[in-house]
């Protein structure tokens, strides 16, 4: 099944939070070849593709961002609405 989800990564308590959310998305940009499309906003970004890859694209950018940062990631999923 194809789902999309609107996803905004906030970094907590940092000054460099637009290269915290820049290497998240970067992560994300690999799970293109598999067939993840990306849309980056400058408050959110959507993702779209099979459901798998969009929960372990979810999942990345919460890692990512959150690896030597606290952070909060707000997510909003459908399987009809395309966000």
């Amino acid at each position: 099944m194809i789902i999309s989800a609107q996803v905004a990564l906030y970094p907590l308590s940092r000054p460099d939070i637009d290269q915290i959310v820049s290497d998240a998305v970067a992560e994300l940009e690999k799970l293109k070849e598999e067939g993840l499309q990306i849309e980056v906003g400058s408050m959110s970004s959507v993702i779209r593709g099979e459901e798998e890859l969009v929960w372990r694209a979810i999942r990345t950018l919460f890692s990512e961002g959150g690896k030597k940062n606290p952070v909060v990631l707000h997510v909003t999923v459908s399987n009809e609405c395309g966000c």
